[in-house]
């Protein structure tokens, strides 16, 4: 057998290969044909199904890509600073594009003024006809300013902007203000203990990877170039003071799961509204089926549809659709939505399931905590992208902290779109079973670790009951609904 091909045998193990730049290969059998492998760069994945008889490096080469994703780590939702983190750089951040606006890097840290008197700071210098600005920062309570009017105004000479951009999202080296996170410290650990190499693959019942990383405001940067202007500095530069930091560590397990476990703790005040999801799931590659379900919110009618997200409900992609659901949505505001899921398929026949999920024992989102979840829950928007939430503050004080846990797990739906999925978390090894209508009868074989095992039922709706039978689980729903067990 070549020893540069990594396969795997064991389908309660993962296959983890480090590779350069911190990107990571994660391979996790999917069905009893086909494994999963992710090239995860934090937020911006591939993944394919790969024959499970193959080996990982033919993941790109024989494989079948299914996801192509680029924006599934959340950024924060600020009330007066917008979107930051993650791929996002500040909402207030301008691309502009002139015939020739002789401004150099000397210029960095000027101030500019439009035709409104709205004042911005010059950033960067991208080449002679294209440079980036920001809005300054505002006094008191006023916002940041949004848009750019007309003519540009320094030192006596007028720019006349041809193209002025929102630039939220990563440009050229030095000609973009994203991102705003730093990272002090990565490590990658296989089964919590040995540390993974770059160009290292093992074999192990999972891989720890921990990021310790800072969020940092944009006004860190702005402060620093009024002082010291003249030259190109990144906004998440080391010696900036964070705002937020993330101890965040993503467990790589078996079932195609990633299980995240963040501590977040607020360094400064920040006295402004803000909500946080963590995770998200988005992806360019189409299915001709695409349905969501997340148990636990009323009926409710937007756009002239109604919808029952109980139950599989077929997303209508590309009709504009947008809908925010809140703590009043929630059929129970003391069991508020912990499990959102999409089911993508062809022809009729499902062939993906994702599941993004809360925990509803540990953390932040743990039954008993629900004041502290805010009154966003859930965020559905025309690409069919989901925006689960967790976390809703009007403000926060310097020292406070929280601990949030969350899952992204890939699994086979069920032909009559059942989803089953199970996987290790904090507190113990949890098992799924979310039906979307009545099903009179559904088996499943459980595998040989849990087989024998005794386990408790955790949570479940009305109308969904289990019964133990050697080495499977017989479920049966008179109505859509779920069941979680605890092994």
């Amino acid at each position: 057998m070549d020893k540069n091909k990594h396969f795997l045998a064991d389908r309660n193990k993962i296959l983890i290969k480090r590779d350069h730049s911190n990107t990571i290969y994660f391979m996790s059998r999917y069905s009893d044909t086909e494994n999963t492998v992710t090239r995860y760069i934090e937020g911006n994945e591939l993944s394919y199904f790969l024959s499970k008889d193959l080996p990982l490096e033919d993941w790109n080469s024989k494989g079948r890509l299914f996801a192509q994703s680029w924006d599934n780590h959340a950024p924060w939702i600020f009330e007066k600073h917008g979107i930051l983190g993650a791929n996002h750089g500040s909402y207030f951040t301008f691309r502009i594009e002139t015939l020739r606006h002789w401004l150099f890097e000397a210029d960095i840290g000027k101030i500019l003024t439009d035709d409104e008197g709205n004042s911005f700071i010059i950033l960067s210098i991208e080449n002679l006809s294209t440079f980036y600005i920001h809005s300054m920062i505002p006094e008191g309570d006023e916002p940041f300013c949004d848009h750019v009017t007309g003519t540009l105004h320094i030192e006596g000479k007028t720019i006349t902007p041809s193209k002025v951009t929102r630039w939220m999202m990563n440009g050229v080296p030095g000609g973009q203000i994203s991102p705003h996170q730093r990272y002090n410290k990565i490590t990658l650990l296989a089964d919590g203990k040995e540390e993974i190499k770059e160009g290292e693959t093992r074999e192990c019942a999972y891989a720890e990877l921990s990021v310790d990383m800072d969020l940092i405001f944009p006004d860190e940067l702005i402060r620093y170039l009024q002082k010291n202007p003249g030259k190109y500095v990144a906004p998440n530069a080391s010696f900036f003071d964070s705002t937020i930091k993330c101890e965040m560590t993503t467990f790589f397990q078996s079932g195609s799961c990633r299980r995240i476990r963040n501590k977040v703790t607020f360094l400064k005040d920040i006295p402004e509204a803000f909500h946080y999801g963590m995770i998200q799931y988005y992806s360019e590659i189409p299915f001709s089926l695409h349905e969501k379900m997340v148990p636990g919110f009323r009926k409710f009618t937007e756009q002239g549809m109604e919808t029952d997200l109980d139950t599989l409900w077929k997303f209508p992609c590309g009709k504009g659709y947008i809908k925010r659901l809140k703590k009043e949505d929630a059929a129970d505001p003391e069991k508020l939505p912990n499990i959102f899921i999409d089911q993508f398929g062809n022809e009729g026949k499902r062939a993906l399931g994702v599941s993004l999920s809360y925990s509803s024992t540990c953390g932040i989102t743990a039954r008993g905590n629900e004041k502290e979840r805010g009154d966003i829950l859930l965020y559905l928007y025309q690409s069919g992208k989901i925006y689960p939430y967790a976390c809703e503050r009007s403000s926060a004080k310097a020292g406070e902290s929280f601990t949030l846990h969350a899952f992204h797990q890939y699994f086979l739906p069920g032909e009559n779109g059942t989803s089953i999925f199970h996987r290790q978390e904090e507190d113990g090894y949890f098992l799924y079973a979310v039906f979307p209508g009545k099903i009179g009868e559904h088996p499943f074989s459980l595998p040989a670790f849990l087989s024998g095992k005794e386990f408790s039922v955790q949570e479940k709706t009305e109308g969904v009951s289990v019964e133990k039978k050697p080495g499977a689980l017989c479920f049966r729903s008179t109505a859509p609904g779920y069941i979680v067990l605890k092994f």
